[in-house]
């Protein structure tokens, strides 16, 4: 296959041309969008039209600038590029800034902006980049591409009926008392149809014989967009308790400007932070708190648009990529699309994949070939031409260079925001450079030197805080707990199979799809999408995270996972009825597994507004020395730019829940009052009672409602109350 990457605006453009091509138009109205956006935040200019207008050009205007000229083979890809471009952009000259201690993100917002505009506005594209993916032998001529008809009107009705639904459903799920069951029994019958019509319309859209690509991404965005925005809308605060610490770290950064190595780990890899303060100070919102709840919504949507890309790139087949896509969309419970530094480079790291397998690509080494050539036999046997395509190669030297120094930039980045995700990228992208499939080797040596390279001025803190190995038993690592099990509900324990299941199905499914598409004769590109899903184990011969290594594992191989699903059910021959079944039950267990297992455990995963606001309340008055207690762990202790001063003194700011889950049998009222009345610092001591905290410690059985209420009556009886407001009481113990 050859594909020839240009723009038919430029080259259908002639000199004499008056009115401009629809291209430069929209280049000319990002210009515009640009300068406005420099206004606005020049003049500092509050609400929320400046936030949509900054937040959009900062988005755009940046990495189109500099990536306009870059070839991409699908739409997708070219908008995740100028996406993610403009976020790296953004985020080195924020690292610069903050590493400085010259904190200034208004003017280098206007100073991005301006420049973006110059660049896109002043000079046009001049001239066609071409990139070519080559099949070395074609399993089959080109088939005519078929007349463009329009989707039944029907199933946009259904789409937008499906969104009205989801709306209603929303605006009247009531998640103020949750039970064991969580969202799966606040949310109302309605909520429950929005999920079905939706998913209805994408897989009627991805099964039609009509080419539907513009229903069928319009429909995936819905489905994205309810599954993954439904439990933040019916809460009024960011869900998610360890949220909260990335939204400390991160008003930290604004409050202060720069960062302290001294302070945590999160300040020693400050990339994700210093980015989000930038943007945050840029589009006129200082807190944290305002805008970290869309996080998990915009992961999973931008998560998705790369998966799609990454699949277009690699295969023609359009049906299985949007296979691909639901896939990864249906399939995603680890949830790590909320506001943190995984999330965010977890996205970089799909990034990083797309650019590789788009223009890095290269014919393998002689032994990898020995090894196609032996893995083909079947398909010879079979009678079965043989396809050894090659991933993405651009010819543009331009273009190359490019494509090099984005890898690395992306890398560099990674490799500032977040631990494990560069470890993963080595396991994932070194081996392919070293078998020839991706090129230049150096490339692969500096995406593995970087890491390496951050970590040795660090290696001291981690080795004493944390450790750098856990163990070398991948068993171990993988079983570990990353939480505590004492009290763990039935409920939940059917939650966790569910998981269980979801992973294994996904899979099993996977690697039948790798073996059929290989016994099909498609061998080097299903043995690198392979390598991509499988790598990541390798991670767990050496560290469990904290216990979460295992959710990283199955989250950084399942794009690539969703793709060996895709290719179980499609070939190019069509879908056969067995298979179309196959397909639409696998889709739905998938689906009602990921429902099941996604929504059950928010009774122990929301934070209330008026637990935020009193975490705040206190933020202002915690001194060095004083100590904290909280009900549970969903208390946002840890949410103001003060939040260092809770980290000074071990167990500083402690949850009851998790004393008490310590030795339930053993840690009584009385213990928990002796620890409040030991003063163990010399500081004040501020206790912090809640009624969603208190709901909360019910739910989970680490209290009685009577314990509660004895244990509250007896603090308030040696205190002074400091704080009542909006169902929360904070104590200063005298």
């Amino acid at each position: 296959m050859t594909v020839l990457l240009d723009d038919p605006d430029v080259r259908g453009a002639t000199a004499s041309s008056r009115r401009p091509t629809p291209l430069r138009a929209a280049e000319l109205a990002l210009t515009a969008l640009a300068l406005v956006a420099a206004l606005l935040v020049e003049l500092d200019a509050p609400g929320p039209v400046r936030s949509v207008v900054v937040l959009a050009a900062l988005l755009l205007v940046p990495g189109w600038s500099v990536l306009r000229r870059f070839p991409a083979i699908e739409p997708a890809a070219r908008l995740v590029f100028t996406v993610v471009g403009s976020v790296v952009l953004l985020t080195v000259v924020a690292l610069a800034m903050v590493w400085t201690t010259l904190w200034h993100p208004r003017p280098a917002a206007v100073v991005i902006l301006v420049a973006g505009a110059l660049l896109v506005g002043v000079r046009p594209v001049r001239g066609p980049l071409f990139s070519r993916t080559r099949d070395v032998q074609p399993a089959a001529p080109l088939r005519p591409r078929p007349v463009r008809t329009r989707s039944p009107r029907w199933l946009w009705v259904s789409l937008g009926l499906g969104f009205a639904l989801w709306v209603v459903g929303v605006a009247t799920t009531n998640s103020t008392d949750l039970g064991q069951f969580g969202l799966l029994a606040a949310f109302p019958v309605v909520w429950y149809l929005s999920v079905a019509v939706v998913f209805t319309v994408v897989v009627v859209s991805l099964l039609t014989r009509r080419r539907s690509h513009g229903l069928l991404s319009a429909a995936i965005g819905v489905l994205i967009v309810v599954l993954y925005a439904s439990a933040n809308l019916v809460e009024n605060a960011p869900r998610l308790p360890w949220v909260y610490k990335h939204i400390a770290v991160t008003n930290y950064i604004t409050a202060s400007g720069s960062v302290d190595p001294t302070i945590d780990l999160y300040n020693r890899w400050p990339g994700f932070f210093s980015f989000s303060a930038a943007l945050g100070g840029a589009i006129g919102h200082r807190d944290a708190t305002t805008y970290a709840s869309w996080a998990e919504v915009l992961f999973a949507l931008v998560d998705a648009a790369l998966v799609l890309a990454i699949a277009r790139t690699i295969s023609r087949h359009r049906r299985w990529a949007w296979t691909a896509v639901i896939v990864f969309t249906i399939g995603n419970w680890v949830g790590q699309n909320y506001y943190s530094p995984q999330a965010f480079a977890f996205t970089l790291y799909l990034t990083a994949a797309l650019v590789a397998v788009a223009a890095l690509g290269s014919e393998p080494r002689r032994l990898l070939r020995r090894v196609e050539n032996l893995l083909a036999t079947p398909a010879r046997r079979r009678g079965r031409p043989v396809n050894v395509e090659v991933l993405g190669i651009t010819r543009s030297r331009r273009a190359r260079v490019l494509a090099i120094a984005a890898v690395i930039v992306l890398q560099a980045v990674i490799v500032a925001s977040h631990q494990l995700t560069p470890y993963v990228a080595i396991l994932a992208f070194l081996p392919l450079f070293v078998a020839g499939y991706l090129r230049r080797l150096w490339v692969g040596i500096a995406v593995a030197a970087l890491p390496v390279l951050y970590l040795l001025p660090n290696l001291d803190y981690v080795e004493q805080h944390f450790g750098l190995f856990s163990s070398f038993d991948p068993v171990a690592n993988a079983t570990t707990k990353s939480v505590s099990q004492v009290g763990v509900s039935e409920v939940s324990t059917l939650q966790s199979h569910g998981v269980v299941l979801l992973t294994g199905l996904a899979v099993l499914l996977a690697l039948a799809g790798f073996v059929r598409r290989i016994l099909n004769g498609h061998i080097r590109t299903t043995l690198v999408v392979a390598w991509l899903a499988v790598a990541p184990v390798l991670t767990l011969f050496g560290q469990t995270y904290g216990g979460e290594g295992k959710f990283r594992v199955f989250l950084f191989g399942l794009p690539f996972y969703a793709m060996g699903v895709g290719w179980l059910f499609w070939t190019g021959r069509g879908l056969p009825r067995i298979r179309k079944v196959g397909l639409i039950a696998s889709l739905c267990i998938l689906l009602s597994l990921f429902v099941g297992t996604y929504f059950q455990p928010e009774a122990s995963l929301r934070v209330s507004a008026s637990d935020v606001k009193a975490a705040e309340w206190l933020d202002g008055r915690f001194q060095r020395d004083d100590l904290v207690f909280s009900v549970t762990d969903t208390f946002p202790l840890l949410v103001g730019p003060n939040y260092p001063k809770y980290l000074v003194h071990y167990a500083q700011a402690t949850a009851m829940t998790d004393v008490k889950n310590f030795d339930p049998g053993k840690v009584t009222n009385a213990t928990l009052l002796g620890l409040i009345d030991e003063r163990a610092f010399g500081g004040r001591t501020w206790v912090a009672f809640s009624d969603s905290q208190e709901r909360a410690a019910i739910v989970s059985g680490a209290f009685s409602a009577a314990d509660l209420k004895l244990l509250e009556d007896t603090v308030a009886s040696r205190s002074t109350l400091a704080y009542d407001r909006d169902g929360v009481r904070i104590y200063e113990v005298s």
